[in-house]
């Protein structure tokens, strides 16, 4: 038996978790067809698909793509399914903005790495704090999985994980030290962070959020007109 719980619910991006009911028998069905562009973490478990006759292996912290209208069959391999899966569905107009198009087709999967692990711990310290723009900033940043620099081959990347710890670090202080007179090389010098691209990522979350203020303003405008 299949569950679904909504955690967040926006204009432009829905959060669901699905899981199974606990010592419940599961039986797959067949065929399904997509519905939306989304990205989905596997959080736990393990579950394979068959997407154009050909078959996708899933285990923790790989992450299913999907794109409307592609028919794809689940499969476990326990009767007692222990999957769970975290979903972020999108508005089209919200890809099509941080990709500068809507894909026709992704590749299924993205394997386990150390950006699918980063983006994941992201994803859910935002849903912790409650914070509406905190939950769609980190959401629009996964659209990247999406598009043609995706997280594929990043668990190849020497050094990356003592990388992301430090960007963790750093993002951490700053919403810690909002009220102080911060700089972005004490912050760097706080992590063991070189000042340069402390400034690269702070600059990336400028631009990300200077776009997302673009597509509030433009969903402003259409709700006034109309």
């Amino acid at each position: 038996m299949n569950r679904v719980a909504t955690i967040f619910q926006g204009a432009s991006v829905v959060v669901e978790r699905f899981d199974h009911a606990e010592h419940c028998f599961h039986r797959d069905e067949g065929p399904e067809v997509t519905q939306s562009i989304a990205v989905t973490f596997v959080e736990s478990g393990d579950f394979e698909i068959v997407e154009t006759k050909e078959h996708w292996r899933f285990n923790q912290l790989d992450v299913l793509l999907s794109v409307p209208g592609t028919p794809r069959t689940y499969r476990h391999y326990l009767e007692c399914p222990t999957d769970v899966c975290l979903t972020l569905s999108y508005a089209p107009e919200i890809v099509e903005e941080a990709l500068g198009r809507l894909p026709s087709s992704v590749p299924p999967r993205v394997s386990a790495g150390v950006a699918s692990g980063f983006a994941l711990r992201r994803m859910l310290r935002a849903l912790k704090s409650s914070d509406a723009m905190a939950i769609e900033s980190v959401a629009f940043d996964c659209t990247l999985a999406i598009g043609p620099y995706s997280w594929e081959g990043t668990g190849k990347l020497r050094g990356a994980t003592a990388h992301t710890r430090r960007i963790e670090s750093a993002c951490e202080a700053m919403m810690a030290g909002l009220g102080e007179d911060r700089s972005l090389t004490s912050t760097a010098r706080e992590v063991g962070m070189s000042t340069f691209y402390s400034g690269h990522g702070w600059l990336m979350q400028r631009d990300c959020y200077a776009r997302r203020l673009r597509s509030r303003k433009r969903r402003l405008a259409v709700a006034l007109v109309t």
